[in-house]
């Protein structure tokens, strides 16, 4: 449920949660149920209004009230002295402010009450969220809520005044932009993810093209290396049978002319070593 949802739902009505049956319907029951159902945090129980910084959690900023500076819509106002008031912020300027009051005056439902700032402590502020969260789920949390919000209008129109009528025109706006903008991040999702496919498909191809040439390579890389084996062989062979021959030859110059075939037969022999 949105903050505006939460307003128009009670507005007027006595809201308990958890509590004493002995203290009911007071000011820490309302910001108890805003902090459940808005938002969506542990409730802060058996706590005095001017204790709840001292007990909301990590969840929490504790934000000490100044001349100079003004709450958020949505940040929780916490008066002294004890048992202290605390109220949901609405609107206001560094004088004056409108919040979500119950119990105040003593004995009141829920509704929408000027304050000054007198006895105000300070205001608790939730901390933003992570960043982690994609823009697509924004839009798609956004949109949701403003649906919460259209439901929650449609089923309690009880409360319809000049403030909620202004309420339900900004939240039907509210959730036209947010349709848009939904449907814009869609688009390039779907965008992204046939982008995405077609790079997996080029790596795969070129993946497979890789292995291809690995393979022809490696076969290639073997014939050169038996190659290279042979054509060591070769040399050794012919360097072996040049020098035979320059030996023969040194001996043919020694020999009659009657023994000079013998010698040729075994040179052309020789020669032959190589083939």
């Amino acid at each position: 449920m949105t903050f505006n949802a939460f307003i128009i739902k009670w507005q007027g009505k006595y809201c308990e949660v958890a509590g004493s049956a002995n203290a009911k319907w007071q000011c820490v029951d309302a910001a108890n149920l805003y902090i459940r159902d808005v938002l969506l945090l542990p409730i802060i129980e058996w706590t005095n209004a001017v204790d709840f910084p001292s007990k909301a959690g990590d969840k929490y900023e504790y934000i000490v009230n100044s001349p100079l500076n003004i709450p958020k819509e949505g940040d929780l106002i916490i008066w002294k002295p004890t048992p202290g008031h605390i109220a949901i912020f609405i609107e206001g300027s560094v004088d004056s402010f409108k919040s979500f009051d119950q119990n105040f005056p003593i004995g009141s439902p829920c509704h929408i009450q000027n304050h000054n700032y007198t006895n105000v402590t300070g205001w608790l502020r939730v901390k933003a969220p992570s960043s982690n969260t994609s823009e697509l789920e924004k839009c798609a949390t956004a949109r949701n809520s403003h649906w919460d919000d259209l439901q929650t209008i449609k089923g309690d129109l009880s409360v319809v005044g000049e403030y909620s009528l202004e309420l339900i025109r900004k939240r039907i706006q509210s959730l036209q932009e947010a349709e848009r903008e939904y449907g814009t991040k869609e688009k390039q999702l779907q965008e992204a993810q046939t982008q995405i496919t077609d790079l997996k498909t080029e790596v795969t191809r070129l993946q497979e093209t890789n292995t291809t040439q690995a393979t022809e390579a490696s076969i290639l890389t073997e014939k050169a290396t038996d190659l290279e084996k042979k054509y060591t062989q070769s040399t050794q062979n012919y360097e072996e049978a040049l020098r035979k021959i320059h030996i023969l030859e040194g001996t043919i110059t020694k020999l009659p002319v009657s023994g000079f075939q013998k010698i040729w037969e075994g040179i052309k022999e020789l020669l032959k070593v190589g083939d």
